[in-house]
């Protein structure tokens, strides 16, 4: 391999990687408006579900959920209130065990939670 063509390599790359960062929003707000419809739950709700499934079962923070809200404007305690708010009726709607709370660190997708998350994945490819 030449130069020139290791060259054009790396601007290939980078139009991939532009193209991506490109498209990725979009496709990223639309698999959460199917989510919300196929769930019945609110757009924040969606959102939170969606970076809760995005960690693989890591612990988010209550920092780290509101960033994945990029329309949220809370802060300090009502932050934590309305993101421990929005899980809670998260829970009603997908049940108690979907979604874990880890005392002083935050929340994370339990493996029910997971599952339920993975069966619309799958749920999204059949269609």
């Amino acid at each position: 391999m030449s130069c020139a063509d290791c060259a054009r390599l790396v601007e290939l790359q980078d139009e991939v990687d532009l193209l991506r960062s490109l498209l990725e929003p979009k496709l990223r707000e639309a698999e959460i408006s199917r989510i919300q419809l196929r769930l019945g739950i609110s757009p924040q709700q969606a959102k939170i579900l969606w970076a809760l499934a995005s960690s693989k079962g890591r612990v988010m923070s209550i920092e780290e959920i509101n960033a994945a809200l990029p329309d949220a404007t809370h802060g300090g305690d009502r932050l934590t209130n309305h993101i421990s708010v929005q899980v809670c009726r998260l829970r009603k709607k997908l049940g108690l065990d979907a979604i874990d709370n880890v005392w002083g660190r935050g929340f994370r997708l339990s493996t029910a939670g997971l599952a339920l998350f993975k069966s619309l994945e799958d749920e999204q490819v059949a269609a």
